[in-house]
């Protein structure tokens, strides 16, 4: 995926002095595909990089076994509190603009495995 940022945008997605380390923020939301986005900003540009989660986390059970069970066992409380949304609930393209708090909390662990074992 490749998108162009907005050139008004302001906010830690857009610093290019302090860019974005590779992040799995969107854990808390409920029903997110099972898959890890990482992005990388380079000169008003995203340019998105996948990894295969499933991937790591048989590489971590086989080679980490202590760090898996870690990894799957105990739950983390996941949060997410922003204000991209104005208080119709539409998306707030103009950042002036009043907007309304818009807040997820879930606890899980950072692995959660299916009922298939995956």
């Amino acid at each position: 995926m490749h998108a162009e940022a907005r050139a008004a945008a302001a906010g830690a997605d857009y610093d290019h002095a302090n860019p974005l380390s590779m992040h799995a923020d969107h854990s808390v939301y409920h029903g997110t595909p099972g898959y890890l986005q990482l992005m990388y900003q380079a000169r008003g540009t995203v340019t998105s990089k996948v990894c295969d989660g499933i991937a790591v986390a048989e590489y971590i059970k086989e080679n980490h076994p202590e760090d898996y069970e870690l990894l799957t066992t105990v739950h983390v409380t996941h949060s997410s509190r922003n204000q991209i949304y104005a208080q119709d609930g539409a998306y707030r393209q103009d950042t002036a603009s009043p907007g309304a708090t818009f807040e997820l909390v879930h606890t899980h662990p950072v692995i959660t495995i299916g009922e298939d074992g995956l």
